[in-house]
């Protein structure tokens, strides 16, 4: 059943868009090479051929098995860590069967597919994200995407099958047109999160609310669509910040001649 519900949907797509090929699929611990196997055939009907799996505890007979046609898929995964993911990718979109616009601890704040569609991504520097069959993602992996993407099912049982929510999510952003928005890059906001969380803490502001407050400021760097030269002119001003609120100590933060930054604080001064 699940096969045909697969086709079906499938056959409903007109033409693949090409450059949704350089879109990346992670799946986080699956238990069930089945889920596997479908995730990779859905990918192989969109023309995509990147599957990054976190975990081992899955069977990769069971997911060839399932995978039909998409077997090349499968014999090409790529296994890694979640830290490793974050890393690869400059764009990291969850998902969630919880739908709230914002909970007390900011984190469940979801779009629509249409607003993730509207954001024009780079596929070549994004993931979609796939939480566990049974579970899905935790808290901190959901704090560790930039967006977070709820299909809802109008019914009491909004929990989807990933294989399916993927087949939908695709669907969507097959219809993406236009050229994708240049993103800060992961190191970029890395730099400007450093910066932030020592202002915060130089300026005496409570410790109980920094970790909402950095919540709020990376998914407002995200969504400001923001360029590498605005986001670093952005980064002197918080760096002379810094300074003066140190009292003009001296801290050890180098500006290689690439252009990229490293932050390397003195001993006493690490967060």
């Amino acid at each position: 059943m699940d096969g045909l519900w697969l086709n079906l949907c499938i056959k409903a797509v007109p033409h693949v868009n090409p450059k949704l090929a350089a879109l990346s699929v992670v799946m986080v611990e699956p238990r069930h090479g089945l889920n596997v196997g479908y995730v990779a055939r859905v990918m192989k009907n969109f023309g995509m051929t990147k599957l990054y799996v976190v975990g081992e505890g899955w069977s990769r007979a069971n997911a060839l098995r399932f995978a039909s046609h998409a077997s090349d898929i499968i014999n090409n995964i790529q296994l890694t860590s979640f830290e490793d993911v974050r890393q690869r990718f400059d764009l990291m979109v969850g998902t969630t069967a919880i739908a709230r616009e914002w909970s007390r601890n900011g984190l469940r704040r979801v779009i629509t597919l249409n607003g993730l569609r509207e954001l024009r991504p780079d596929f070549s520097r994004s993931a979609i994200v796939l939480g566990r069959d049974t579970t899905g993602l935790t808290n901190s992996e959901l704090a560790l995407c930039d967006y977070i993407v709820h299909i809802p099912t109008g019914t009491a049982y909004p929990t989807m099958n990933v294989s399916h929510a993927l087949a939908i999510m695709l669907y969507v952003l097959n219809q993406t047109k236009s050229k994708g928005i240049k993103r800060l890059k992961r190191r970029t906001i890395d730099l400007l999160v450093t910066y932030f969380l020592r202002m915060m803490a130089l300026s005496g502001y409570p410790e109980h609310k920094q970790e909402r407050a950095t919540r709020t400021f990376k998914k407002m760097l995200v969504q400001a669509q923001l360029s590498e030269n605005e986001a670093l002119a952005c980064a002197g001003v918080y760096r002379k910040t810094i300074l003066a609120l140190n009292g003009w100590q001296r801290t050890n933060i180098l500006l290689k001649p690439s252009g990229t930054y490293r932050v390397d604080y003195l001993e006493r001064e690490k967060l």
